[in-house]
């Protein structure tokens, strides 16, 4: 990857793809139990480095690959090839599969859905396994699912994984809600548990199910401050932001409600509820 020019202007937008961090790709990889004879399919193909992987584990000739960018497919076709992979690389809705290359043996999603889509129970054979991570506003648990049937069994893996959201589910514009938070007048009291408590999966998971319209936002440096960690959102505009006082060995936060509530990104509508099927 080439330096960014430092006299270019700053790059706008929301960002929509990231790499993946290799340990947690190995995670995923490792809870679909392989064993060397299946056919994969892998939702959003990124930089192809999972893809690479499954190749020199699998064979080229039993990993398929679908991603929704052609931008991102055509280098990570190039990056594959310079790699020595060519797997079925495709551009396509991921929520669909690739029905083409079915049916396969294991699908794996490198990017967050709110439910298991149908496509992908109708293109795995009986038996086969579905690793993904469940998109949710605050937590992000990682499931191993069974297919069979048309439906899917399955527990949550004790180690959550975070993944961007398909490009079609709607999610808050983060610096608008919380630069409307940050310039609000709130009210500041003592809770029970600190922030960091939504850095531990279980606990994540478990507020994230019970409070299906709050979403948790990060501060980007350009409006962090001293004052003011991590804060929750709702849809309807209340706002929560846990306070910094590092003189007092108590958890803070400051609360209150905008003016307005902040919009999706694109033209989606509001966010899914909590219950997965699959």
């Amino acid at each position: 990857m080439r330096d960014p020019d430092p006299h270019a202007e700053p790059v706008a937008g929301i960002p929509s793809s990231s790499s993946s961090q290799p340990s947690l790709m190995a995670y995923m990889l490792d809870a679909l139990s392989v064993t060397g004879r299946e056919r994969v399919l892998e939702i959003e193909t990124g930089t192809g480095y999972n893809a690479a992987l499954m190749a020199h584990r699998l064979g080229e000739d039993a990993v398929t690959t679908v991603e929704i960018d052609p931008t991102v497919t055509e280098r990570a076709r190039h990056a594959l090839a310079r790699a020595g992979f060519s797997p079925a690389v495709h551009v396509g809705d991921g929520r669909e599969g690739w029905p083409d290359g079915g049916p396969y043996d294991c699908i794996i999603a490198t990017c967050s859905v709110a439910h298991v889509p149908a496509a992908w129970l109708n293109q795995t054979t009986a038996g086969g396994h579905i690793v993904v991570s469940l998109w949710r506003p605050i937590g992000s648990p990682l499931v191993r699912l069974t297919v069979h049937d048309g439906a899917a069994h399955g527990l949550f893996l004790p180690t959550g994984g975070s993944f961007m959201p398909a490009r079609a589910h709607p999610v808050l514009n983060e610096q608008d809600a919380l630069r409307a938070a940050v310039n609000q007048d709130g009210h500041t009291r003592e809770t029970a548990y600190p922030s960091s408590i939504l850095d531990e999966d279980p606990a994540a998971l478990w507020i994230g199910l019970h409070l299906p319209d709050v979403s948790r936002l990060g501060l980007p440096p350009s409006m962090a401050t001293s004052s003011f960690g991590c804060s929750l959102r709702t849809a309807h505009g209340r706002w929560s932001m846990s306070a910094r006082t590092p003189s007092s060995s108590t958890a803070h936060a400051a609360y209150g409600t905008t003016s307005s509530a902040p919009t999706p990104n694109g033209n989606a509508p509001a966010a899914p509820p909590a219950t997965t099927s699959a």
